[in-house]
């Protein structure tokens, strides 16, 4: 049939044949199939026999016509240029338009035809907004025919109706996900998490996860316009752009503002109506990788019992644990259990009062409570290992013994016992290594009867023999415990350097000796006198306050005295006016031994006076 009437930009083949039929036989799509012979579902459905016969007809390859429509793939599956879906995908049934678009279409009375023109992606249930006119597309509440006849009367309508229709229409941007099913309709890959799976699917996710973060996990989905749902797919399509990532953000952010406690209704009560959708899913229609994604985060996240059917698939381990199943599991109350997880930093989820959305680790939530069960309280370790109260602090603040959870606070717990293991482990290693005797040898001391005659603390003694630096060990009966261990009191001190080269005085004693600061003594002590000679020599150390200082030695302290003098100590000094004896000096060209500033004190030399 000639003229060829081409379709319009982006129109749909059934608008196409709509206006063919008005310009080549002034009547309506629905007549016009019916004088070709053509049953109207074929058309509507996108049968192949459609294609090659209006390609007769129309005298345009059928791929052109193809391109235009959307075509059944398989039962419910269809597909749409590069791109298949499940027929819940398409509005076939429901009558959509821009009114703006068919004012204009209307106005425009091209060819004669004053009608208005459908485009394709109207037809697609993520496309809720005109991307030329920015306001919302019209869309029929309910199905006009089921699908089975052709009801083409909504492009040809009042012009006062639709004028009225765009006046009461408010501006709005097409949502994010709309703007992602046309440029992929188109052949553009946006997303690559999204583009992995059918476009219907990544779309149904993306509206699911913006409705329940946005209106709330029990809301009522059924109730939603247009409207909410074209905001849903704006609040989805933040998550899941972001692939798995923004995905697990936006689960979170339903599990830490969920109104319903775990402990009562599981993940269920936790997600609401995206939990039901997803667990729903009997196969018949695939859910896509969200699903996968969604029962990974759930199985890190909220506690599910081993043998639970989740999402299809029956958990055979559970991940994590709540503060309740672990307080059932243990029997402990469960501010005792959440008390320690949350000192201890296994916790997870929100922060707020309900404990029972918080989960921790299996592995590691057991190991800590199974420690708290076993957990001895630090007043009774000197009884458990027979040690006094001060040593016990003292091993715990080296760190030799540790709490269950330490929090670095001074508030008491049931946490901050030590785990009995680790004090059956400690005795343990202390007692390594050693010959067993029946009494104590010469010159042996049990660990803290040595440490108290060396004037160390007792942990170093016991750090010793956990390292095995000592060879010379004896050990009594295990019933005495932490005084089973004797040590050699000489190897000790040797070994902890108590004792380094010989006798001498003390920086401090050299210090009052000379009237000056301690500061002064350690500057003689480095300071030379003459090439490879010092001020004062050290002859050792001694251990003083946990370090080692240096012993000065008697002889180079007489030597020092009797070469050196203090301004203070030289005839003629005033108290007053020191200025008067160092100007004198200088005028006779005597100077200080060491620039003042440096040694911290003014000496001369008793030669040069």
């Amino acid at each position: 049939m000639k003229p060829l009437l081409p379709p319009l930009r982006d129109e749909s083949l059934l608008s196409w044949v709509n206006r063919f039929a008005l310009f080549h036989c002034g009547v309506s799509a629905e007549e016009f199939c019916r004088v070709i012979g053509l049953p109207q579902q074929e058309l509507i459905i996108g049968r192949q026999r459609a294609f090659s016969k209006l390609a007769v007809i129309f005298g345009v390859p059928v791929e052109q016509l193809r391109a235009r429509s959307h075509y059944p793939v398989s039962s419910r599956v269809y597909g749409y240029r590069s791109e298949n879906f499940f027929q819940e995908f398409l509005l076939r049934n429901r009558q959509t338009f821009c009114p703006a678009c068919l004012l204009s279409d209307i106005e425009t009375n091209r060819d004669g035809l004053r009608v208005g023109a459908a485009r394709i992606n109207w037809t697609f249930s993520p496309v809720r907004t005109c991307q030329y006119h920015n306001v919302p597309l019209v869309r029929a509440r309910k199905a006009t025919s089921n699908g089975a006849k052709i009801d083409t009367s909504y492009l040809k309508p009042d012009i006062a109706d639709l004028e009225d229709i765009l006046a009461h229409s408010k501006t709005r941007r097409p949502s994010e996900l709309q703007g992602y099913v046309e440029k992929r309709l188109e052949g553009h890959m946006v997303s690559s998490w999204m583009d992995s799976q059918p476009i219907d699917l990544a779309s149904r996710s993306t509206e699911m996860l913006g409705a329940c973060v946005e209106f709330g996990a029990h809301a009522a989905l059924s109730k939603l316009n247009e409207d909410n749902w074209d905001h849903a797919a704006k609040v989805g399509y933040e998550f899941t752009s972001r692939g798995e990532e923004g995905i697990r953000e936006g689960l979170r952010y339903l599990l830490n503002s969920s109104e319903k406690s775990q402990a009562q209704s599981g993940p269920q009560g936790t997600f609401g109506r995206l939990f039901h959708w997803v667990q729903a899913d009997r196969g018949v229609k695939n859910i896509g990788p969200f699903k996968e994604v969604f029962r990974e985060f759930i199985l890190d996240n909220v506690r599910v019992e081993p043998g639970t059917l989740l999402f299809g698939s029956v958990v055979d381990q559970a991940r994590v644990h709540s503060v309740a199943s672990l307080a059932r599991k243990y029997a402990l109350h469960p501010k005792t259990v959440r008390s320690a997880l949350t000192k201890s930093g296994l916790l997870r989820g929100s922060n707020d009062h309900d404990s029972m959305r918080q989960t921790a680790r299996v592995q590691q939530a057991e190991k800590l409570i199974k420690k708290l069960v076993r957990a001895v309280p630090v007043s009774r370790i000197p009884d458990y290992i027979d040690c006094t109260r001060a040593q016990a602090q003292h091993l715990l603040k080296a760190g030799i013994l540790k709490p269950v959870v330490d929090d670095e606070k001074k508030f008491s717990g049931r946490h901050k016992g030590v785990d009995s293991d680790d004090l059956d482990r400690l005795l343990k290693q202390m007692r390594k290594n050693g010959k067993h005797v029946v009494n104590a040898g010469l010159g042996m001391a049990n660990v803290g009867d040595a440490a108290d005659a060396l004037h160390v603390p007792t942990t170093d003694i016991v750090s010793l023999l956990l390292k095995g630096g000592l060879e010379n060990v004896e050990l009594l009966p295990e019933l005495f415990k932490f005084r089973s261990v004797l040590v050699d009191l000489t190897e000790v001190s040797f070994k902890l350097g108590l004792q380094d080269g010989e006798t001498g005085v003390t920086i401090s004693d050299t210090a009052r000796e000379l009237g000056v600061h301690l500061d002064v003594v350690r500057f003689l002590l480095s300071a030379n006198v003459d090439p490879g000679c010092c001020g004062l020599e050290s002859c050792g150390r001694y251990r003083h306050m946990g370090k080692m200082c240096d012993l000065v030695d008697p002889g180079s302290l007489d030597k020092f005295k009797n070469r050196f003098r203090k301004l203070s100590q030289i005839e003629g000094y005033w108290v007053r006016d020191p200025e008067r004896l160092r100007s004198k000096l200088a005028e006779r060209g005597i100077r200080p031994a060491w620039d003042p500033a440096i040694a911290g004190a003014e000496f001369y030399r008793v030669s040069d006076l």
